[in-house]
């Protein structure tokens, strides 16, 4: 292996970096449907459909055609006290909100996260339908940020949490997946570099 790592030129350790890099991420792909699947079957992980009247809301205001939001920082708070995995949200907005945002307690946490939270990305082909995903795990509570602009019209959907996954949507390419791919690749590029020098110069 020493040896092999030794001939490579800068280019082809690149390569070899970004295809041992698609194999983790295919890796990763695999083990989360695989652990999907399972808590499907066993029924430990449940697809629940909500409306906002689920939801202890904070900061809105039922109006006609929707919900008003009242100030800058509206919460749509969930009790799941489960496994959780992923959520599906269709939201029409009267004005533009910014990042919708899903912050995430685990069993044991007192408070909100910035470390646990996840952005929602509307969909391509329809910016009204939202989606965020998670590794499956034990889930306390969700906290859904709708935006951070008061006075806001919003009309909801269906918002769904846990909705079915086939194997393709765990290889969905996004642009936070290429940017990701990007940075394993130079990381694990520069890792095999370190190495390559290692044992040429140790060996000399």
């Amino acid at each position: 292996m020493t040896d092999f790592l030794k001939k490579l030129k800068g280019w082809q350790l690149l390569l070899l970096a970004a295809v041992l890099t698609a194999a983790i991420f295919a890796a990763g792909g695999i083990k989360g449907y695989m652990t999907e699947t399972s808590a499907i079957k066993n029924g430990s992980l449940v697809t629940a459909q909500l409306q906002p009247e689920d939801f202890e809301l904070v900061a809105f205001k039922p109006v006609e055609g929707g919900w008003r939001t009242t100030d800058t920082d509206p919460q749509m708070i969930y009790t799941v006290n489960g496994l959780f995995a992923s959520i599906y949200m269709e939201m029409d907005s009267l004005l533009y909100t910014g990042d919708v945002v899903l912050y995430y307690t685990n069993p044991g946490d007192t408070a909100w996260s910035r470390q646990k939270r996840i952005f929602l990305v509307p969909d391509k082909d329809n910016p009204s339908c939202y989606r965020g995903s998670l590794p499956v795990q034990d889930v306390q509570a969700i906290r859904i940020d709708p935006g951070s602009v008061g006075g806001n019209l919003l009309n909801f959907g269906d918002i769904i949490i846990n909705p079915p996954h086939t194997m393709a949507d765990y290889f969905d390419i996004s642009a936070y997946t290429l940017l990701m791919y990007r940075v394993y690749t130079l990381f694990i590029g520069a890792i095999l570099r370190f190495v390559q020098e290692f044992f040429t110069k140790s060996f000399e």
